[in-house]
């Protein structure tokens, strides 16, 4: 991931595998970037930025999807 992705990331907070393909990463480099704690795998196709996962782990309950 770039500084540019990154950036996007961040500012996106929580996001999905289709917004995250449309700034240019992969479906592997998502993979890779949770195996290495720089994401948070909240569901399915769903993240979340390391830095914010700390204070959320306690919310992520409260996500409800489809």
């Amino acid at each position: 991931m770039n500084n540019r992705q990154e950036s996007r990331i961040k500012k996106l907070g929580i996001f999905t595998l289709e917004q995250a393909t449309e700034i240019g990463l992969s479906q592997q480099s998502l993979s890779r970037l949770v195996a290495a704690k720089g994401l948070t795998r909240v569901e399915r196709g769903i993240y979340l930025p390391y830095s914010n996962s700390t204070a959320s782990k306690s919310r992520r309950g409260s996500f409800r999807f489809g």
